[in-house]
């Protein structure tokens, strides 16, 4: 465990990393850049030497179980007969260059449509959807989830996938998180950090460096959800602690990433309890 200790009061993190707050800039300048490196491309899951191969039987399942795949995302997202055909297409296109195959990427599809998303977005979603899946090696189903929810926490459009699929892939494959513990961790964060106007990228940062002590998931939404409620709703409270302020001169909210930051570089080696982390 450690400390970090500011003015007469102490936040205990439960942590393997004394720095705390020292890496959330740095955490942040780092995510900004991981975008780039996060894109993998697909590799064919089956040529057409290996489809010619195949028994009749196993070919037949095959199809049978993306027809009817396609016939979920049809009753789900009530597309049209074009949007339908559309989607068909770039479900058996993805399935055969990709490590996916069409009746995995059928099944993402129907979890996007259950999200809200229309056809034409959903179509849009579905590449980066798979693309952070395979990059982390989360299930492509539960990837699409994620990505659904993050996307209406943060009041984003559709065409936005790729920045939230490289900004997932970036924040799990860096730090000690999982796509799916920061999709717990968002569940509760998420909603707040928004309110606040904090970027996806600013929210991603806090959490990463919150995993890397060992506040994952649930633990560190709430976490997150704490200072920035306290930050916001308790800004004297906050000052009398920290001996940092949450407002700037206009009385408006400054960034939590600031605010920590600051944080990080008053604390002093003194004493007295507070525990942020609840």
């Amino acid at each position: 465990m450690s400390q970090v200790r500011a003015g007469s009061a102490y936040v205990e993190l439960l942590t393997k990393d004394a720095a705390f707050v020292k890496g959330l800039r740095s955490a942040q300048k780092r995510l900004e850049s991981f975008g780039a490196s996060t894109r993998l491309l697909g590799t064919k899951l089956m040529g057409l030497g290996a489809a010619a191969a195949a028994p009749l039987a196993g070919s037949v399942a095959i199809f049978s179980n993306f027809d009817d795949a396609m016939r979920g995302v049809a009753a789900i997202t009530q597309a049209t007969g074009s949007q339908l055909e559309s989607l068909r297409n770039t479900a058996k296109k993805l399935g055969a260059t990709t490590s996916y195959s069409a009746s995995e990427v059928a099944s993402l599809m129907t979890e996007l449509g259950r999200a809200g998303f229309k056809p034409d977005q959903i179509e849009k979603m579905t590449a980066a959807v798979m693309n952070m899946a395979r990059a982390t090696g989360t299930d492509a189903t539960q990837a699409s989830g994620i990505m659904a929810a993050t996307i209406r926490q943060f009041g984003m459009e559709a065409g936005e996938a790729t920045r939230v699929a490289d900004g997932l892939t970036a924040a799990a494959n860096k730090s000690f998180n999982t796509v799916e513990s920061l999709g717990e961790a968002l569940s509760y964060a998420g909603p707040v950090a928004a309110d606040a106007n904090m970027s996806l990228e600013e929210t991603l940062a806090i959490l990463g460096t919150l995993g890397n002590m060992g506040i994952q998931g649930s633990s560190a939404g709430n976490a997150m959800r704490r200072l920035l409620t306290i930050s916001a709703a308790e800004s004297e409270k906050f000052k009398t602690i920290f001996g940092v302020t949450t407002k700037d001169a206009k009385g408006n909210a400054r960034s939590l990433v600031d605010i920590l930051g600051e944080v990080a570089a008053a604390t002093l080696p003194t004493h007295g309890p507070c525990s942020l982390v609840k």
